[in-house]
């Protein structure tokens, strides 16, 4: 603990090389100016890659009516605004009362230290953001590791901000609580904030939205005020930050600095459990200025997540090691599928689920209990296996899921299934190759189908675009293995998933890809699914009742 205390004073010192009186002489002031302003050219714009919304939101200290604190949150690019005196939406600005007496916050910026009582008020008139910075509100102290931590705003004093607006301005830009949440939304906002889904920073330096800290595994990637399972035997846990501007970074775990870059991305390989957390400096004018503080990411034991023992109900027929195309002896294996048909039904749906892997992993025998979750609720289900990278590159996979969704159209009616309700689904790889099947027409023809031979797709966590994949190197033309690109008027209906532990960029994926169906007049829609990571998803397939499995059953049950 006083190896964590004496890291704290050494960056309070370190921000405090020189008192606020000396920052608000008026060439210190045009040099905090300056390179803000180039900060403001050069800053990077980075991509929501994750499922959350990065909101900007102030605690001011007394409540004021919404009329007042209105055009300083427009201002100040402000989005919610706690401790109005009255709640509601205005102008795209959330306002709400005060977080309740049972929020564990810490305030970590505090108070400032001293004022230039004397001078501040010519020199806010001046530069307004750089005079109220001239105070750096440094880190006191070290955060209780479970407490939340979020920066109250401060308003300039009295005689420096007699205009209300620009005093609030002032403030409101000064040390903001980016709140990362789904959506605009009390319980969106408010839950996100309980959780710690949110991050600190002295907005007047630098711009950090776009900012990332998140920890990525084997399950998926886990953001501020997420926990995370340690498991060596399913792989590292990396940690990983990406600014928008070179700056000091910081990793702390448990308060004590373990990584530290001069850079605009830190990666860290995770050794230890514990609560780790990012802290961010800006060099200024011969200075460093405290600009991101993070809440924790929680490294913890490691967690049980596999598919449960395969069982074979009564009332599930299973029809295993169908070979559905020729090829070469050594591919027999990975060009056969599984049937699970539910016995005595007739002219019953069936849904083609095709394999996650990174496409270089996986085969059919994984899901037995996938398919008999869904056969003994009446939807026969088809699952092939299919070559696999990089011993067979791009198109192998994706013409041995057309070979196999051939087979099941032509046969299934022999075994009671309907031909003209079949779902074609997949999950991560797999939902890549379902969604390319269905829209790039000519796999589909080779083996003499169209595409009205697809009820419609149920795609799971899927990349539609794949230009930038290392995995797709050695193909020839990346561009067109790309879902997204095929796009057209006419194709299938689309239900695209995604989840809240999701692999690095499947998110964003998944609304691109969403956005380019519907600008095509295809029928999407755009399910979250909260709670669960990358690979639980496909795992909660098999429960009884659960968002996902009872989304997926109403979309064939009631077309």
């Amino acid at each position: 603990m006083r190896v964590a205390v004496l890291i704290s004073i050494a960056l309070c010192c370190a921000a405090s090389a020189r008192t606020p009186t000396e920052r608000l002489k008026d060439d210190r002031l045009e040099a905090v100016h300056s390179q803000i302003v180039e900060w403001k050219k050069t800053r990077a714009s980075l991509l929501a890659e994750g499922v959350y919304q990065d909101y900007r939101a102030v605690f001011i200290p007394e409540p004021a009516a919404q009329q007042i604190l209105l055009q300083p949150a427009h201002n100040a690019g402000v989005q919610v605004v706690f401790g109005a005196a009255t709640e509601g939406t205005r102008d795209g600005v959330l306002f709400l009362h005060a977080p309740d007496t049972d929020f564990k916050g810490t305030d970590i910026f505090g108070s400032p230290q001293e004022e230039d009582a004397q001078r501040l008020p010519s020199k806010f008139k001046q530069r307004p953001d750089e005079a109220f910075g001239s105070d750096a509100h440094s880190i006191a102290q070290p955060p209780p590791v479970q407490s939340v931590i979020f920066a109250r705003t401060h308003l300039p004093p009295g005689k420096a901000g007699k205009d209300l607006t620009d005093a609030y301005t002032a403030a409101f830009r000064h040390a903001t609580t980016h709140i990362l949440a789904t959506e605009l939304t009390e319980s969106a906002i408010r839950a996100s904030l309980a959780a710690g889904h949110a991050y600190v920073a002295h907005d007047w330096l630098c711009d950090p939205t776009g900012m990332a800290f998140i920890a990525q595994s084997y399950f998926g990637v886990f953001e501020i005020g997420d926990s995370v399972a340690h498991n060596p035997l399913t792989g590292t846990v990396t940690i990983n930050a990406r600014l928008p501007v070179p700056a000091t970074i910081r990793l702390l775990r448990d308060n004590m600095v373990v990584a530290e870059s001069h850079d605009s991305k830190l990666d860290y390989i995770v050794r230890d459990m514990g609560a780790y957390r990012l802290e961010a400096l800006l060099s200024i004018d011969g200075e460093e200025r405290p600009w991101i503080v993070t809440n924790p990411i929680f490294v913890g034991p490691p967690a049980n997540i596999t598919l449960p023992a395969a069982q074979t109900s009564s009332n599930v027929d299973v029809q295993a090691g169908i070979s559905y195309t020729d090829g070469a002896p050594a591919d027999a294996e990975k060009h056969k599928l599984d049937l699970y048909l539910p016995r005595g039904k007739k002219n019953f749906p069936v849904l083609v689920f095709v394999h996650g892997g990174s496409w270089r992993t996986g085969d059919r025998s994984v899901y037995q209990a996938l398919g008999d979750r869904l056969a003994r609720v009446g939807v026969g289900v088809a699952i092939p296996s299919y070559r696999l990278m990089p011993q067979n590159p791009h198109p192998a996979q994706v013409e041995d899921v057309a070979a196999a969704f051939a087979w099941v159209a032509r046969n299934i009616a022999e075994r009671g299934g309907d031909p003209a309700r079949i779902y074609l689904s997949g999950h991560s790889a797999g939902a890549h190759l379902a969604a390319l099947l269905a829209l790039d027409e000519k796999y589909l023809k080779k083996v003499d189908l169209d595409r009205t031979a697809i009820h419609s797709v149920i795609a799971m966590s899927g990349m539609y675009d794949v230009d930038h994949l290392d995995t797709f190197l050695a193909v020839g033309d990346r561009h067109d293995a790309s879902p997204v690109i095929h796009a057209h008027s006419g194709a299938p209906p689309f239900l695209i998933s995604y989840c809240q532990y999701d692999y690095f960029g499947l998110p964003r994926q998944a609304r691109d890809f969403v956005l380019t169906l519907k600008k095509n007049f295809v029928a999407a829609r755009l399910l979250y699914v909260p709670g669960e990571n990358h690979i639980s998803e496909v795992i909660s397939l098999v429960q009884d009742h659960g968002l996902l499995i009872d989304t997926i059953l109403s979309a064939i049950n009631n077309p």
